[in-house]
């Protein structure tokens, strides 16, 4: 049994973002994430010194969306590598991330959890993914919902 980030429980941040921007378009999501990171970090600056804790907890909102602005500025023009937004099992994907999504309100959650997925695709695997049928992972193909992303952190580099 291998640990809950290796067997998919939580959810793909490149993939969330992809989803996203397939849902709503990715002008739309770029603003939200684009204010999502200094918008809320300002505002746990300001708070009033009774409230430093609640101001530092609202700072962190703006440090876990941080992952999801640098993974939509590279996915803006080609989210659709990443998901077809046609697969019928791509509802259901978008059901489970709908509700993971709330993990975003644990302070630092989504940066962890970038950072060890990027680490882990980036990491040389003896494992050979299979993606639409090729005995080859091409980062490029259209994935469907339930295909594996073997090159997560390729998009970063």
């Amino acid at each position: 049994m291998g640990s809950p980030i290796q067997e998919g429980r939580f959810f793909n941040v490149r993939r969330l973002v992809a989803l996203d921007m397939g849902l709503h378009g990715s002008t739309f999501i770029l603003v939200e994430f684009g204010l999502g990171v200094p918008v809320p970090m300002v505002l746990g600056l300001l708070v009033p010194r009774g409230f430093l804790l609640f101001g530092a907890y609202i700072f962190t909102l703006g440090i876990n969306y941080v992952p999801f602005l640098v993974y939509a500025l590279r996915l803006r023009d080609n989210y659709g590598d990443v998901v077809n937004m046609r697969d019928p099992e791509t509802k259901k994907l978008i059901r489970k991330y709908s509700i993971q999504q709330f993990l975003i309100f644990i302070p630092f959650f989504t940066v962890v959890l970038a950072v060890i997925q990027w680490l882990r695709a980036r990491a040389p695997s003896s494992n050979t993914t299979k993606i639409a049928g090729s005995s080859a992972a091409d980062p490029t193909e259209t994935l469907s919902a339930g295909d594996h992303l073997p090159a997560d952190g390729a998009l970063l580099e």
